[in-house]
């Protein structure tokens, strides 16, 4: 089985190494692509390869998802799917672009250095090499479950978009306090603010440009501001639930 995929960052190499199938890297930057495939021991392809896949899986920033699922389709002969972390957008594509193959989309909800774990899943046209892709990542510990785009982009407004947004306010916001300060609380969410910083910086802002949540964040904080203690204590009633 041949997998074609298209973006050698660090979730296209995870994806690569948990499908059994004999892969090929491709990207927009040669030298990411020549990596990947050294260390992965894989092939790689030219931006404007005619090869043909059994898999093409499209692993690039949210921005791009639409264009390389346009451009890489004409290389699938059996499976298109995607682990862009948005579902709406490369279905659609993939509807338009891949409609002579099974089409699903996957969304990792964990970074690559934290795996196994949960793997939120679209499926549009199911088959054999869809069932093939489950079965390996199952293997290798992961937890599959059926969502639909719709809901999986409205929930990610919260679970990445607000969430994100709030650990870097308070990261921003807080002063230097001496270690010795710190309260289990405190210390969580430094724990968290060392986690986010640790990443990309370009996969943190294209969340924020795809699904928002700072400006909830922001509402949020202002109630909070200028509540008296009766207010307060309402939306900590709120909150609890």
């Amino acid at each position: 089985m041949k997998l074609l995929i298209v973006g050698s960052g660090s979730m296209g190499r995870w994806f690569a190494s948990s499908i059994d199938a004999e892969v090929t890297f491709l990207d927009i930057k040669a030298e990411k692509a020549q990596g990947a495939a050294e260390d992965m021991g894989g092939k790689i392809a030219n931006l404007g390869t005619d090869e043909l896949f059994d898999i093409v899986c499209v692993a690039v920033p949210i921005p791009h998802v639409t264009e390389a699922i346009s451009t890489y389709a004409k290389n699938a002969t059996g499976i298109m799917c995607d682990i862009t972390g948005i579902m709406k957008i490369p279905m659609e594509a993939m509807k338009k672009y891949a409609n002579g193959v099974e089409r699903i989309s996957l969304h990792p909800l964990f970074g690559p250095e934290n795996y196994p774990g949960r793997i939120a899943l679209v499926i549009d046209e199911m088959g054999p090499l869809a069932e093939q892709i489950f079965e390996d990542l199952e293997k290798a510990g992961n937890a599959l479950f059926i969502t639909t785009a719709k809901e999986h982009d409205e929930v990610m407004k919260t679970v990445q978009g607000m969430t994100h947004a709030a650990i870097l306010s308070f990261a921003l916001a807080a002063q230097e306090v001496p270690e010795e300060f710190g309260t289990p609380i405190f210390d969580g969410l430094i724990d968290l603010v060392k986690e986010m910083t640790n990443g990309n910086a370009r996969v943190y802002s294209d969340i924020q440009e795809v699904f928002g949540g700072s400006k909830a964040i922001i509402e949020a904080a202002k109630r909070i501001s200028s509540a008296d203690w009766e207010e307060f204590s309402q939306l900590y009633e709120e909150a609890s639930r």
